[in-house]
């Protein structure tokens, strides 16, 4: 059994789904940067007494969060893409570049509201929005195969 689908995402379906992940579990490892800069500044004694370490652990905590915040945008690729899902693992195309990856890579399968979620062990993911399919009806049937797939490999 093979389920096939294309589907071009659009910048705020990505946005959406960052949204969804940050506040179900991403808000912490930003909170965590946030912290290991503030303790890492104040242990070096940056500007001399804790006051200012912490000030300036959190402005270079608050950026590097902001750049993990803005790069799925920066690397947010309009193009068409098609998702091939089997018994080995999913297939992916995107213009000129394809991949594959083994279901032992991938992570979780979720419904996201109307999108279905690929995440792999690395945290990157597919957005499979719902326009990608007919109806409801479809999507539900789609997810349903997909998961089975990921079930009988791992």
């Amino acid at each position: 059994m093979t389920v096939t689908v294309q589907y071009a995402i659009r910048r705020d379906e990505l946005w959406t789904w960052y949204w969804t992940a940050w506040k179900r579990r991403l808000w912490i490892y930003h909170v965590a940067i946030v912290a290991m800069a503030i303790l890492t500044f104040a242990q070096l004694g940056v500007g001399g007494s804790l006051a200012p370490a912490i000030v300036a652990g959190s402005a270079v905590g608050l950026m590097l969060v902001g750049v993990m915040i803005v790069y799925p945008q920066i690397r947010y690729r309009p193009e068409a893409r098609t998702l091939t899902f089997d018994e080995t693992g999913l297939s992916y195309q995107r213009g000129k570049k394809a991949g594959r990856m083994p279901w032992s890579r991938i992570r979780s399968l979720t419904g996201n509201g109307d999108a279905i979620v690929v995440m792999d062990r690395g945290q990157n993911a597919f957005i499979i929005p719902g326009r990608a399919f007919r109806d409801a009806g479809e999507r539900g049937e789609a997810l349903v195969k997909i998961a089975a797939l990921h079930q009988g490999a791992t």
